[in-house]
C-alpha cells in the first residue's frame, strides 16, 4: 500500500514539474468581434538565459480588443485588459535514448523557451501598438506584417484574422 502511495506522489510531482516547464495556457481562438488585426508577439526569441519580460500593451489611435498568451508556463500571467507577467525559461530536456541516436541530434543550447502574446487590435492601418516590457519599449503599426526589435529578441508577426 505504501509503495502505491509513493508512486502516486512521484507521478504527481513529475506532472507538476513538467507543467511548470512549458504549459500552453491558452490556444489561438477565433478572433473576437471587432478585431481588425492580430499580431503574434514572441518575447525573448534569442535569449540565452531566463529573462523577465513583464509589461503592458497600449494602442494609439485604435483599441486593444483582446490580449491572450500562448506557450506560457504556469507562472506566466496575462492580466486583462492589457498587462502581462512573463519570462523566458529553460526548456525541460528529455535524455536521448540509445535507439534515438539516428533520429535526433543534440541541440547546441542553451534551450530557452519564449512566451508569446496574441494582440487583437481594432483601428485603421495607421494605428500603432506600443509594447512596454522590462527589456525595452517597442512600437509597430497595423500596416506592419513583420518586425523584429532589440537584435531579434522581440519578433512581431501579423496573422490573418479571417480564413
Amino acid at each position: 500500500m505504501r509503495s502505491k502511495i509513493a508512486v502516486g506522489i512521484v507521478l504527481l510531482a513529475a506532472t507538476a514539474y513538467l507543467l511548470s516547464q512549458s504549459a500552453t495556457t491558452t490556444t489561438l481562438q477565433n478572433p473576437p468581434p471587432g478585431a481588425d488585426a492580430l499580431f503574434a508577439v514572441r518575447l525573448g526569441a534569442t535569449d540565452t538565459a531566463e529573462t523577465k519580460w513583464d509589461g503592458s500593451v497600449e494602442v494609439i489611435n485604435g483599441e486593444l480588443v483582446k490580449l491572450t498568451g500562448y506557450e506560457m508556463r504556469i507562472d506566466d500571467i496575462v492580466d486583462p485588459p492589457n498587462r502581462f507577467t512573463v519570462s523566458t525559461r529553460k526548456a525541460f530536456l528529455f535524455p536521448k535514448r540509445p535507439h534515438d541516436s539516428d533520429l535526433y541530434i543534440d541541440s547546441p543550447g542553451p534551450n530557452i523557451l519564449s512566451p508569446r502574446l496574441f494582440v487583437y487590435v481594432k483601428g485603421p492601418e495607421s494605428a500603432e501598438v506600443q509594447l512596454n516590457t522590462a527589456q525595452g519599449n517597442y512600437r509597430f503599426s497595423l500596416r506592419d506584417h513583420y518586425r523584429s526589435f532589440n537584435g531579434g529578441r522581440v519578433v512581431v508577426e501579423r496573422l490573418p484574422t479571417r480564413p
